[in-house]
């Protein structure tokens, strides 16, 4: 469904995380034996992303990714997790989410901080 926009990189990282559920834990050391990805790499990208839904999925930690259940929401939790850096589907997740027009109005200035012309 959404591989056609993954890099290489996040399509193997992708191909291996299909096999979490059924593991219930990847090591970042395995799925960089899997993907050829520098173990390191990997962890930096799972420590340092922001997905709203990885607290309903799996658990992330220093030494690697354990899954907490939910088959529904699985799918969609990897969805947002390896496109999080593309800004057309953070908008587009948060169109979905319902989150988009809270976020547009945080990101907004106040009328008293503007320029008067």
């Amino acid at each position: 469904m959404f591989q056609f926009f993954l890099n290489k990189q996040r399509l193997k990282l992708y191909e291996s995380l299909q096999h979490l559920p059924q593991k219930q834990y990847l090591s970042y050391k395995e799925i960089s034996k899997e993907t050829g990805i520098r173990k390191k790499a990997i962890q930096q990208f799972f420590l340092c992303c922001d997905a709203t839904l990885i607290a309903y999925t799996i658990d992330i930690d220093d030494q690697g990714i354990s899954y907490k259940g939910n088959d529904d929401l699985y799918p969609w939790c990897i969805f947002q997790i390896l496109l999080s850096d593309n800004l057309a589907f953070q908008l587009l997740f948060q169109l979905l989410s319902g989150d988009s027009f809270s976020c547009i109005m945080k990101t907004r200035r106040p009328e008293s901080s503007r320029k008067k012309v």
